[in-house]
């Protein structure tokens, strides 16, 4: 039969029209296909569509699909095809790949889609326009914006790049040249302004480009270009990744190049730090005439420094300290390098050593000697005499024999009490011994056998030289120093380069003539410059005077008073200090100290004026004020005209015989005064016979003035002197319980399990402390608590604080209450005292109203105190519930949580873990795997990243505890005190009223297009920033803390880009905990509505999405706080009802014209309304549908929405709604409590 389809089916319905009484059922024609298919008559051409109602060939469907195509615009998802053509997917795709095969590229299959290449030089034209209107898109955005993987949108791109699309594709950024060549314009104007070194991509966020910071290669490129244009001078380092401006680089250099002439010499990490590589090639460049060490490059004058100094030494025969000659902080190979250059020193290589073993024991100044010196002290010998005592070698004694000892250890090769020479010397006085023994081996036998007490005499005998007069030294220096405090002079005495000066006239700074606490120094800058003057002339000297005897016991040749050396403090201190006759007796001890000291002191000199106040109208100007201040308690400026008043105000507060004297001296000052001014010669005489009477007034003027300091002795000054023995018992305890340091911290277990929990990278409990309250602010509670069980040997170890401090400080200048757990005193575990000192801390935060922070590292209950540490534990739940809600409770895990310790963070407000460091489990790895086989550590079971995006128990995790302490610090300052407190105003300089044009075009077109709710958040709070709270948990929900209008605000928002926006368990568990929160404590609540529904699913089903999807209603129902809601797109079915609607007294409803409220989508809506229509009615029904839901007037006509706004005027009007509820009061039936379905 060679009939063709077409023949056969035409003959067929003649056939039917010619008998049309007999006609054939459906059933009948499937059944005569199937049998013409079995005879041959047609094969597989013939397709069965998806009703079962007709028949279509292979060559229909092929045009069914091209037709489809083009009607999509291009590009179709094959997945639709069976939908739109009628027949079965795998025929679809069949048929799809035959048009992609035939097409000659026209068509292609990426992604499940048909695409056409004029859907892409459609979307081609589509993104120049885009692009010639913004400057810069990224591809990253497109391809997110037309669902399209982004290597198949990039080789469209590039393919139509200068043709169809105008311009330049780099790094996953498209922008045009113009767009380019602001940039660079830009670029120019902050490189050229530009002081420091600076990171290229900080400076592109700075400039406010931040989608062009992730190009670095072009910002790079353009840097390159702009020096290469000579448009900037300086240069790029790390691989183009930084800018080194040249002024920056030139100023570093210049102060390499200061240092160098300053001091004779630089360290090589000093150029390092000043950003110059290959430091010991610029060094050589710039100072070609300097020395390259291994640690400093230094100047020749330098080495002549120190050879000149060992020159002395060697002289004078004395020892000397090379340090003080040599730069600081010297390489040990430096320092011989150093001293081998000093030709005096002597230093030479013991190539002749005898052949005696115990020659090691060299006591010369070979060269292996120096560097033991150079290791110890830098002490380089030159000592008097040579050989022991009781050598009598002729030609040389005691005091004369260094030539001798030279000889002798230039003849044994070896040191002078070596084997080989005390051999020498026992001959020398018994030479009968000479063949003595056998083998002549009497005298050596001797010689070892005195050498060891011979050694121990010699070392006796060098001790006693370098601590000849030292105590008297130390006790005379000290004397001198305690008496400089006295006279109120903080000196700083630097090794090298001190500001002298600067220490002096900040001591003096700290000079305070108060009585009684009123404040004598005035806002007056005239009174000021008296004061000054006045206790540089007088305390100023007295000071001068200590500090120059502490220099002359220092450096002088001169020893100190013998009282100095035996008698007390107080006495050792009067003996050391000298009484200089004259102004040139000082400048004489300056000129005699090293350069680095003597220029400072010189310069003091001069600012005190280098006398002492012997003027008689001088003294007479500095007592009346101290009179003043003694009678009235105010410091006055006397000028010469003024002193006669003063005086006579200041006669009823004044004895008389201050009175008389000051008016006796006061008239002799001003006849002298006037004896000066004439000049003629029985004034001179007459002047004579004034001075005279004047010297005699005068020391009892300067007794008077010496009286009066006293008795303006500080207060506290006074208590300083005074120690109370109980006290003392007291701080001894407590400094028990402490290390040294900078910082003291809690001993804990001691300095080795510090150490371990510093190689483990975590702080200590005190090191913590200090890092998260302001500096300063700690009060510490609960120090000397220690443990009260005797069991386990436990009554012979306990510790003050017993593993716990506890205390309150700021953050911010805001109160907390924290308590730190140390790891280190038996593993931080909680025993009964332990759980007492944390529970009366909360007890004492509750009546404060201030947040409580823990910061917990334990090991859990003690175990030697079995039922008593269970029941501190119960004890501190207790209180973490009765806090709840009252104050802010924050848990850091800063190390493991294990056992029933982990309800006390699950009870509190917030929890921050640190990764890979600290974890949270009921049972440890262990039993899990004893009881069920498995196999799991610790950081798989209860580590930061599972508890932060699987059980949600953490809030956040940070990489370090430094940053984990930072964010906690970070939280309290968007968080009240207490429940009856508000939060925080913390002004912002972003205006209210900032409009939000980006806004504006941040909904897709395409409503199944996601796009990220972060972005619209940051272009509504203030400065762009969100805290986030548990980021990695249930990402379709955000919540977190922001400001708005400088007014903290919790966010809750959905987000399209995970899973569609749709809410879940998860979600719905994480934002109701977050609002009952921010309602608990006077926080407004601000919603971003985009919700299709809830997830769909029977393991949401099956695991309570009912029960914990009306936690979230309930959550929003129950707050009373301000509710503020804004629906950007979707409000669907019973999730637009939870998201804070109206009907749960949301406050203010407002909605972006791309909202749509609606039960469900237009699709399933329509396929339940109207069910069993044609295709056709059904799509015109979605039109419909979508027109009338689609858009947020329906709900605003009925009252459930009170605005419909533009998007970029939601931030002004979110601030201007929230200051209006600001005041928001709401009354409740009353009730024990609600019963929220847990």
């Amino acid at each position: 039969m060679d009939m063709d389809i077409s023949s056969l089916l035409s003959a067929l319905q003649t056939t039917q029209e010619k008998k049309s009484s007999v006609r054939l059922s459906e059933r009948n024609v499937v059944e005569l296909i199937i049998k013409l298919k079995q005879l041959g008559v047609f094969g597989d051409e013939l397709l069965h569509t998806i009703n079962g109602k007709e028949y279509i060939t292979t060559d229909r469907l092929k045009v069914d699909i091209q037709t489809a195509l083009r009607q999509a615009g291009g590009r179709l998802e094959l997945t639709e095809l069976p939908a739109l053509v009628g027949v079965d997917l795998a025929h679809c795709e069949k048929q799809a790949s035959l048009i992609v095969s035939e097409s000659a590229g026209k068509v292609m299959e990426a992604q499940g889609e048909l695409i056409t290449t004029q859907y892409f030089d459609s979307l081609a034209a589509e993104i120049d326009d885009l692009l010639q209107e913004s400057g810069v898109l990224s591809m990253a955005d497109l391809a997110v914006t037309y669902s399209l993987n982004t290597e198949l949108l990039r080789s469209t791109v590039s393919s139509r790049m200068g043709s169809t699309i105008s311009g330049k594709l780099d790094a996953g950024l498209l922008y045009t040249p113009a767009y380019v060549r602001n940039i660079k314009a830009q670029l120019r104007g902050a490189l050229r302004g530009t002081a420091a070194p600076v990171a290229l991509t900080s400076l592109v966020k700075d400039l406010g480009l931040d989608s062009f910071a992730s190009s670095n290669s072009m910002v790079s490129q353009l840097v390159e270009e702009l020096l290469a244009e000579g448009a900037v001078k300086g240069s790029t380092k790390g691989g183009g990744g930084s800018w080194v401006p040249s002024v920056h680089t030139a100023a570093q250099q210049g102060a390499v190049a200061g240092f160098w002439r300053q001091n004779g010499w630089v360290g090589y990490e000093l150029v390092r730090k000043a950003g110059i590589s290959n430091e010991k090639a610029y060094l050589k460049q710039s100072f070609p005439e300097g020395l390259a060490l291994e640690s400093v490059y230094v100047s020749p004058s330098v080495v002549s420094q120190a050879e000149a100094a060992v020159d002395e030494a060697l002289r004078n025969g004395a020892w000397l300290d090379v340090a003080t000659v040599l730069p600081p902080s010297l390489a040990l190979q430096d320092v011989a390098q150093l001293l081998a250059k000093c030709g005096g020193l002597g230093l030479e290589e013991d190539g002749r050593r005898g052949q005696d073993d115990d020659s090691d024991d060299d006591w010369s100044m070979g060269s292996k000697k120096g560097k033991k010196a150079a290791k110890g002290g830098s002490k380089a010998a030159a000592a008097k005499g040579g050989k022991p005592a009781g050598s009598s070698s002729s030609g040389s004694g005691s005091k004369g024999g260094s030539k001798g000892a030279a000889a002798a250890a230039a003849d044994n090769g070896g040191s002078a009490l070596s084997v080989s020479a005390l051999t020498e010397l026992v001959l020398e006085l018994h030479p009968d011994m000479e063949d003595a023994g056998p083998n002549g081996g009497v005298a050596k036998a001797i010689a070892e056998t005195i050498r060891p007490a011979a050694l121990a005499a010699y070392q006796e005998a060098l001790a006693s030289v370098f601590t000849s007069g030292a105590e008297a030294r130390r006790k005379a220096k000290d004397g001198a120093l305690r008496a400089l405090e006295e006279a109120f002079a903080l000196l700083q005495l630097y090794e090298r380069g001190c500001e002298l000066l600067q220490a002096l006239e900040e001591a003096f700074a700290l000079l305070q003539l108060y009585e009684r606490g009123c404040e004598l120094l005035q806002a007056d800058e005239a009174v000021q410059t008296v004061m000054q003057r006045h206790l540089l002339r007088s305390t100023g000297t007295d000071a001068l005077d200590c500090l120059l005897s502490w220099c002359k016991w220092e450096f002088g040749e001169q020893e100190p008073p013998a009282a100095a050396a035996t008698a007390g403090e107080a006495a050792a201190a009067a003996a050391a200090v000298v009484s200089f006759s004259s102004p040139a007796e000082r400048a004489g001890l300056a000129k005699s100290l090293p350069p680095e000291l003597g220029q400072p002191v010189g310069k003091a000199l001069e600012a005190v004026g280098g006398t002492d106040v012997q003027s008689p109208a001088a003294v007479l100007a500095l007592a009346l004020p101290l009179l003043a201040v003694k009678a009235a308690g105010k410091l006055v400026n006397t000028p010469g005209r003024a002193i006669g008043g003063v005086l006579a105000a200041l006669q009823p507060h004044l004895q008389e015989p201050e009175v008389e004297l000051m008016q006796q001296y006061h008239a002799l000052v001003v006849e002298s005064l006037r004896a000066q001014s004439s000049g003629a010669g029985e004034q001179q005489q007459q002047q004579q016979q004034l001075e005279e009477q004047l010297a005699g007034l005068t020391p009892r003027l300067k007794a008077l003035h010496s009286a009066i300091s006293d008795d303006d002795e500080l207060p506290d000054s006074r208590d300083r002197e005074h120690k109370d023995p109980r006290l003392e018992k007291i701080e001894a305890i407590r400094q028990k319980a402490m290390l040294g340091g900078g910082e003291k911290r809690i001993q804990g277990g001691g300095e080795k399990r510090i150490q371990v929990q510093h190689k483990k990278g975590k702080l200590t409990a005190r090191e913590r402390l200090s890092v998260l309250l302001d500096p300063g602010s700690f009060l510490e509670s609960g120090t000397f608590v220690e443990h009260r069980c005797r069991d386990f040997g436990m009554d012979k170890t306990s510790f003050s604080g017993d593993g716990v401090i506890t205390g309150s400080g700021l953050i911010a200048g805001r109160p907390v209450f924290v308590y730190s757990q140390d790891f280190t005193v038996y593993g931080g575990s909680l025993s009964e005292s332990h759980a007492a000192k944390i529970c009366r801390l909360m007890d004492r935060a509750m009546k404060a109203g201030a947040p409580i922070i823990g910061l917990n590292d334990s090991g859990g209950a003690r175990i030697q105190e079995g039922v008593m540490s269970l029941a501190g534990y119960t004890e501190v739940f207790q209180r973490n519930v009765d806090a709840s809600g009252v104050v802010p409770q924050i848990s850091c895990i800063l190390g493991p949580c294990a056992g029933g310790a982990v309800y006390s963070p699950a009870l509190t407000d917030f929890v921050f873990m640190v990764r890979n460091s600290s974890y949270m489990f009921l049972t440890g790895p262990d039993v899990v795997k004893s009881v069920t086989m498995e196999e799991v550590t610790q950081e798989e079971l209860g580590g930061a990243e599972v508890h932060t995006t699987r059980s949600g128990v953490a809030q956040g995790a940070w990489d370090n505890e430094l940053e984990l302490l930072s964010a906690v610090r970070e939280l309290v300052t968007y968080l009240p005190l207490n429940n009856r407190d508000k939060p925080p105003l913390y002004p912002s300089s972003d205006p209210d009223d900032r409009p939000c044009p980006t806004l504006d075009r941040i909904i897709p077109e395409n409503a199944e297009v996601p796009y990220d709710m972060r972005d619209v958040l940051a272009e509504v709070v203030d400065d762009r920033y969100v805290f986030e709270m548990i980021p990695d948990f249930a990402r379709n929900v955000i919540s977190g803390f922001a400001r708005l209008g400088g007014e903290t605000v919790g966010v809750i928002a959905n987000n399209p880009l995970v899973l569609a926006g749709v809410l879940d368990i998860d979600a719905a568990i994480k934002a109701s905990r977050f609002i009952r929160f921010c309602d608990s404590f006077n926080i407004p609540l601000i919603t971003f509505v985009d919700v299709p529904g809830f997830l769909p699913g029977t393991q949401q089903e099956h695991a309570g999405v009912i029960r914990h999807g009306a936690k979230l209603l309930y959550a929003y129902a129950e707050a009373t706080v301000p509710k503020l809601a804004v629906i950007t797109r979707k409000a669907y079915g019973g999730a637009y009802c939870v998201m804070s609607s109206q009907h749960l007294r949301g406050d203010v409803n407002l909605a972006w014209p791309s909202a749509e409220v609606a039960v469900m989508g237009s699709k399933g809506a329509i396929e339940v309304i109207f069910k069993g229509h044609s295709k056709e009615s059904m799509d015109k029904e979605v039109a419909a549908y979508e027109e009338k839901f689609y858009t947020p007037l329906s709900a605003a006509r009925h009252g459930f929405l009170d605005d419909v706004i533009a998007p970029r005027d939601t931030r002004a009007r979110l601030i201007r709604e929230l200051r209006l509820l600001k005041h928001k009061s709401v009354s409740r039936p009353w009730k024990k409590h609600g019963n929220i379905p847990l």
